[in-house]
């Protein structure tokens, strides 16, 4: 989806303004499609008779997004099987020591 903006551009003076809006970003992962809810705020400048991107900035939110809620399962069950994991190490690495004492 295009940068849809949220108004109409701020303009300051007769020659440069600012925008902001919204975006979506798709991005594909492991086979998987993602869709990332973005803000994003641009500047322009007026020259030579056209108007002229000077900056663009976009920005996701990093503590709730598709990717975060997809892998928070599946660091559930990873760390699931470290601890099993971690128990029967620790058995058997016990049991090892008994029998080293004997």
């Amino acid at each position: 989806q295009p940068p849809t903006p949220d108004a109409l551009t701020i303009l300051y003076g007769d020659d440069s303004g600012i925008s902001y809006g919204t975006s979506i970003s798709v991005v594909e992962l492991a086979g998987k499609r993602y869709e990332f809810h973005n803000r994003w705020t641009a500047s322009f400048a007026m020259e030579e008779g056209k108007w002229l991107l000077t900056s663009y900035h976009v920005s996701a939110n990093v503590f709730d997004n598709p990717v975060l809620r997809a892998s928070s399962g599946l660091i559930g069950w990873a760390a699931l099987v470290a601890g099993v994991f971690g128990l029967g190490l620790g058995w058997w690495m016990g049991k090892r020591r008994k029998k080293a004492a004997s």
